[in-house]
C-alpha cells in the first residue's frame, strides 16, 4: 500500500531489519448461492490483493 509512496521518496523506512509475519487471511460468507456481486467483488479484489502482495 505504501510502496509507491516509498519508492517516490515520500516514505522512508524506519527498522529496516524488520519484517512482519506472515498471516493467513480468511473471508468468512454466506454459500455462493446467496452472495452478493458486492461481496463477490470484494473478496475476489482482496485475494488479488494479497496475493500480489505475497510475491513482491
Amino acid at each position: 500500500m505504501a510502496r509507491e509512496s516509498m519508492e517516490q521518496g515520500h516514505l522512508q523506512r524506519v527498522l529496516a531489519p524488520w519484517h512482519p509475519k506472515s498471516v493467513q487471511i480468511y473471508a468468512i460468507y454466506p454459500s455462493k448461492r446467496y452472495l452478493t456481486a458486492k461481496v463477490r467483488g470484494f473478496v475476489e479484489l482482496a485475494a488479488q490483493a494479497f496475493s500480489n502482495a505475497t510475491s513482491r
